[in-house]
């Protein structure tokens, strides 16, 4: 997971912490189209594919807040 952590710039996790930032706007109901464009943020730095995949647990991580609450 380190190894993971590492591979990456700190541009990417400016890039991806604004991208999980508009999808918990986006899932607030505030500025709804926001969370569609989540992906292609993060996709500036990885292939859509590996930026799909990082979005995924964060969105379940949202969704399981949101239940809980």
């Amino acid at each position: 997971m380190l190894t993971i952590l590492k591979a990456h710039s700190l541009e990417f996790y400016v890039f991806a912490a604004v991208a999980v930032t508009l999808t918990g706007i986006s899932k607030s109901w505030f500025f709804v189209g926001l969370g569609a464009i989540t992906v292609a943020i993060i996709a500036v730095y990885v292939s859509p594919l590996g930026a799909a995949a990082a979005m995924l647990p964060i969105l379940q991580v949202i969704d399981c807040l949101g239940l809980w609450a």
